[in-house]
């Protein structure tokens, strides 16, 4: 086994190395098998001897993992595959590398890399999430709305809309009881607006008490006008917060699909105007946003 010298002492290199090194023939035959004692992948020598990789991998894995060993022996060039194994608890993440050695010999490494990915994937969240209610944020809302766009002009009977709500008296709830209850009045109505919709809508916070919904797949106006009603309906009630009684009401924007918008902000632009229709219609109202083809647009209560 390859050593290196520290000082006056030679270590074995494999000591330092905290994945799994197994050493090749072409056709997979295990040569040498390299892991620590604590390894999860650690196998006593009479366990992998006589054997090839591909039996000790989970079945489907081996498989790929033959075309991998295949592809470095012919270019010579390293590559690598990944696999996934689930389990009732969590998901663990493998990542299997492969490396040219002598002629017709490889050298594979696997890692359980499911720290790493974990913190991929928690990355990737907080892109794309409202850090406070867990909601969808702006850009995320906007990928969904594109890509219901782009259905829409596809399929000419899927239907879609969008509401932007905004809230009635926030200000005062953060002036009068500070911001740690206007968090958690955030919070509670990023919940009271997802009991309000199916699981294939989205509700998004686009930031400050605007919060946006996208109605996937509706029928007909009706079904529009029954959601946001519901919504209204919620507000009605208090919220109870850290002892308060608090009294929060909402105003609702709407927007249909239509062909004319291209993209995802022009919907949002003009949810926006209807929402300001609302809110001078009086407190706690919904209006559609109507477009007329002189080329002025008002909204319709």
């Amino acid at each position: 086994m390859t050593a290196f010298r520290v000082g006056a002492v030679s270590v074995p290199f494999f000591e330092f190395f905290p994945d799994v090194w197994v050493y090749l023939t072409a056709e997979g035959r295990v040569l040498d098998y390299r892991a620590q004692p604590t390894s999860e992948f650690y196998l006593a020598p009479e366990l992998w001897q006589n054997k090839t990789i591909q039996t000790l991998l989970p079945l489907k894995v081996g498989d790929m993992f033959d075309d991998t060993l295949q592809q470095v022996l012919r270019t010579g060039h390293p590559a690598s595959l990944e696999y996934t194994l689930a389990s009732a608890q969590s998901n663990a993440y493998y990542e299997v590398r492969v490396l040219p050695a002598l002629p017709d010999r490889a050298i594979a490494i696997l890692r359980n890399i499911s720290d790493l990915k974990r913190a991929e994937e928690g990355l990737r969240h907080n892109a794309f999430h409202d850090s406070l209610t867990g909601l969808p944020n702006r850009s995320l809302f906007s990928d969904r709305l594109e890509m219901a766009l782009r259905r829409f002009k596809r399929h000419p009977k899927f239907y879609f809309a969008v509401f932007f709500v905004d809230l009635d008296g926030f200000k005062q709830v953060n002036d009068q009881l500070g911001h740690g209850v206007g968090d958690q009045l955030l919070g509670a109505i990023a919940e009271l607006l997802r009991g309000c919709v199916r699981a294939n809508d989205t509700v998004a916070r686009l930031g400050g008490d605007e919060f946006t919904v996208l109605l996937d797949s509706i029928t007909d106006i009706a079904e529009v006008r029954h959601v946001a009603e519901r919504i209204l309906a919620k507000f009605t009630a208090p919220f109870l917060l850290s002892g308060h009684s608090i009294c929060c009401g909402a105003s609702i924007g709407i927007v249909l699909s239509a062909f004319r918008y291209q993209k995802a902000a022009e919907l949002l632009h003009d949810a926006d105007i209807a929402l300001y229709q609302a809110k001078r219609n009086g407190k706690g109202q919904y209006a559609f946003f109507e477009f007329k083809a002189s080329g002025s647009s008002r909204p319709q209560p």
